[in-house]
């Protein structure tokens, strides 16, 4: 790996900071302290509707995109995987089709749970592949949610994603929101579309830490409003930005080899537990 690639940059404000990397395998801790509590592994021939949703309209749905129109038939399951596919396609006054799905209701989360993702990612200007968690938004003065984006990634370097934690807080005039609390992470690493990878976030009261293949690549010490964080995984096209090009190849698929979640064994979701040592779980 180059020392361009070892290069993580912070963004917390306007400000680019270095930090050390800390090796880990995830869930951190020893095996004992977590208790695997939701997985897909993508073995059967459709998605399970008891742990998704698959979204369905044009334009960005809340998940951003400019140019794509989120179909079923987008979404497939095969071979032990779930695949995402985007491509050329005319569809409900878009350009591309794609694809997006949600735990919105079904399987969520609060502080005190590890949650890991393996895949691998399209590429290319104007994809913006996504592995991230929506909070959910209440009335103000309850009006505070968290995302946790454990990967998003734009551009033509498939060595590129951003990691992100935003709180979003919601103005006393809806439906305006802003960030209160963004901590952006660049990590340039091996070439994401090229082979599987794991996407983590070890989601701590006041300790949000992300990992990249078992390393850690980003950290927040932001809280976590308590509101249940929901799953997503989708590819938008198009940026405000950045659009597909002529170097840009479809079709293209996001393929997920498994989604998995774990809470703290023995602990309140909300708990503050700072991560140890790993030594690594199964799943059966």
């Amino acid at each position: 790996m180059t020392a361009r690639q070892n290069r993580i940059f912070c963004l917390v404000a306007f400000c680019f900071l270095n930090f050390a990397l800390t090796a880990q395998a995830a869930p951190p801790g020893n095996a004992s302290d977590w208790t695997l509590t939701f997985s897909d592994e993508f073995n059967g021939s459709s998605v399970n509707t008891a742990n998704w949703t698959i979204s369905e309209g044009a334009g960005s749905l809340g998940y951003g995109g400019l140019l794509q129109y989120f179909s079923p038939n987008n979404v497939t399951v095969a071979n032990g995987l779930l695949t995402i596919t985007s491509k050329i396609e005319s569809m409900g006054g878009m350009a591309y089709t794609s694809g997006a799905v949600n735990s919105d209701g079904k399987q969520t989360y609060l502080a005190g749970y590890y949650l890991e993702v393996r895949a691998r990612l399209p590429v290319g200007r104007g994809m913006w592949p996504a592995i991230w968690s929506n909070g959910t938004a209440l009335a103000p003065p309850n009006n505070s949610f968290a995302e946790l984006d454990l990967m998003e990634r734009w551009g033509p370097d498939p060595t590129f994603i951003a990691i992100t934690h935003h709180t979003w807080t919601r103005l006393q005039v809806a439906p305006w929101w802003i960030d209160t609390g963004n901590i952006q992470c660049y990590y340039f690493g091996p070439d994401f579309s090229a082979d599987f990878h794991t996407f983590a976030v070890d989601a701590q009261q006041g300790s949000v830490i992300f990992y990249v293949d078992g390393v850690q690549r980003c950290a927040s010490g932001a809280s976590i409003p308590d509101r249940p964080l929901s799953i997503r995984l989708n590819t938008s096209i198009g940026l405000p930005f950045e659009s597909p090009d002529g170097t840009t190849v479809f079709p293209q698929n996001f393929d997920i080899d498994y989604v998995r979640l774990y809470e703290k064994t023995g602990s309140t979701p909300g708990d503050t537990a700072p991560p140890t040592a790993p030594t690594g779980l199964t799943v059966q």
